[in-house]
């Protein structure tokens, strides 16, 4: 789970403007199979997450980087509110930290 702790650019949640990459250059049926398989992911980290609620792991931050990783709307908006928690972000933080890495900068006001 470091892995992708790590791997969230500080100013993720910061500002409004989501990073976008051109697909200009790749056929459409390898840009639907990609979305698929990047949703199947988040629909398996979600799973994942809610078993670990009941076990022992990381089943919050599991279901948090299910719902980064998935496509639908209003996604950034939930993002904001999760990482708005405390219990979250100091969590999120702190593992930043033993990796050397700066920690995430909260998101400056409520997205609309």
């Amino acid at each position: 789970m470091r892995m992708f702790v790590v791997r969230i650019p500080v100013d993720y949640f910061s500002h409004h403007k989501r990073h976008t990459i051109s697909d200009e250059t790749r056929h459409p049926v390898v840009i639907l199979m990609l979305a698929g398989l990047k949703n199947l992911l988040g629909i398996f980290l979600i799973l994942a997450g809610i078993i670990m609620l009941f076990t022992p792991g990381q089943g919050l931050l599991s279901i948090l980087f299910g719902l980064m990783v998935m496509n639908y709307p209003g996604k950034y908006r939930l993002e904001c509110w999760i990482i708005n928690r405390p219990l979250i972000i100091n969590t999120i933080n702190r593992m930043r930290k033993k990796k050397g890495y700066p920690p995430l900068q909260p998101p400056k006001s409520r997205p609309s």
